[in-house]
């Protein structure tokens, strides 16, 4: 029997090196390749998704990322593990969203409703289905909108509750920010790119067909937060919605 070669540490650094495209040689050809690569980019701080490809393939310029985040689709971002912000590419969104996902929205919808419950505001979980009906309906009718355009659709959107009362780091919390963040996790929008405003303003939500994994090929979205592409992705939109 042959035995097993011996990795030392400079082997074990080299194949880390060409496995995550950092090596001369193995670059990614897209963000979505370089996100793959290492199953997903940490994004969280927008500025470090942008560098962590730029680390892995050569793309022109930061518009040339946007572009394929926000246009092409073939990366998107979104909460997983530990409910960490990340970049992924659009074949591995249906694992990482069934994997942590779906289990990260139904602990934040149950945070949700205590918080607001505590804060004066009843019956929740009614009031919840409601307000996402009603924004989801807007950003199908859009196309694509600012957190600020749709609380302005209705007024009980505006609602702000005070949250960590007597914290150092207290503040105040609107029910709109909770219910794009939850549509957003459920699957039902997706996040905009930069918004007429400017680059420092991103679209809350985009149509759900514009963030299913398949959408390019298969997706003519039913119902409102449901994929019908067939192909068991489970969802229609798959990353969060930010402002």
């Amino acid at each position: 029997m042959t035995a097993r070669p011996h990795l030392d540490t400079a082997e074990r650094r080299a194949r880390l090196g060409r496995r995550h495209r950092l090596a001369p040689g193995c670059g990614a050809t897209s963000v979505a390749d370089a996100a793959a690569a290492m199953t997903v980019l940490h994004a969280t701080d927008p500025s470090s998704t942008f560098l962590q490809a730029r680390a892995r393939a050569p793309l022109p310029s930061p518009a040339a990322i946007d572009a394929e985040l926000y246009t092409e689709r073939a990366a998107l971002r979104m909460l997983a593990m530990r409910r960490t912000l990340f970049l992924a590419a659009i074949a591995d969104v249906p694992m990482l969203h069934h994997a942590a996902s779906i289990a990260i929205g139904q602990i934040e919808r149950r945070r949700t409703e205590k918080m607001f419950a505590e804060g004066g505001i009843p019956d929740l979980p009614a009031l919840f289905a409601e307000l996402e009906s009603v924004g989801l309906a807007a950003v199908h009718e859009r196309g694509e909108a600012t957190t600020a355009e749709l609380t302005r659709l209705d007024p009980r959107l505006s609602l702000r509750i005070a949250a960590a009362e007597g914290k150092a780091y207290e503040g105040a919390i609107s029910i709109s920010q909770k219910v794009f963040f939850h549509l957003a996790l459920t699957g039902a929008s997706v996040g905009g790119g930069p918004a007429a405003a400017g680059p420092a303003t991103r679209s809350a939500g985009v149509p759900s067909s514009a963030g299913c994994p398949r959408a390019s090929r298969h997706c003519r979205p039913t119902t409102p937060g449901r994929c019908s592409c067939g192909a068991g992705c489970g969802r229609s939109g798959l990353a969060r919605a930010t402002t």
